[in-house]
């Protein structure tokens, strides 16, 4: 009987099958993928809201419940959308809010290391980004800047181990062939090259 609503029914099915995880998605945190298939389901769902908040049964008991209806569904909207914007402050909050809210996800781990190490914390952003890389969250350009704090730490035998593996996975990674260079001119400029 309603054409509308079935099209936007249909557009819902149609725009959530490709982000339904039937094939695995790796961002859990990746609400864009959500936001085709949400036009068609929040249609849905204000026309027959709109519907029961305007039915007789709800008028019998009083006229102005149905515009309190509308506006404690507007409130609760409009509250969700202000909370999920301190989530999407910058990538440090972004990182904290995917740490909290999926503890066994690498890549949170990997974007609050990446942020610790960019305002120049490296022990913070080590410690995230072994989380990380113990989770199986093995990006190259992750692994490279855990490589990197383990440098600046002085660790520069760990800082070797991971650097040969990213080349091992990625032989033409130039960056890691760098970092690798770097390290071991240190340890020769500090006499402590030993097993290079």
């Amino acid at each position: 009987r309603h054409k509308e609503v079935v099209f936007f029914l249909l557009w819902y099915i149609i725009f959530y099958l490709p982000v339904s995880d039937l094939v695995p998605i790796a961002n859990p945190m990746a609400c864009r993928f959500m936001y085709l298939p949400s036009i068609g389901l929040l249609v849905f769902l204000a026309f027959y809201l709109h519907k029961a908040f305007n039915s007789a049964f709800l008028r019998k008991y009083s006229r102005h419940l149905s515009g309190m209806l509308h506006a404690a569904v507007i409130l609760i909207c409009v509250t969700r959308t202000l909370f999920l914007n301190e989530d999407w402050k910058n990538n440090f909050y972004v990182g904290y809010a995917w740490v909290r809210d999926y503890p066994a996800v690498g890549r949170g781990y990997a974007l609050m290391g990446r942020e610790y190490f960019n305002v120049g914390l490296f022990e913070e952003a080590k410690s995230y980004l072994e989380k990380s890389v113990l989770l199986g969250d093995r990006m190259p350009s992750d692994v490279l800047v855990l490589a990197e704090c383990c440098r600046r730490l002085g660790e520069f035998q760990e800082a070797q181990a991971l650097l040969r593996q990213i080349i091992l996975r990625h032989p033409d990674y130039a960056d890691a062939l760098h970092e690798l260079q770097t390290v071991k001119n240190i340890l020769k400029e500090t006499g402590k090259s030993g097993q290079l």
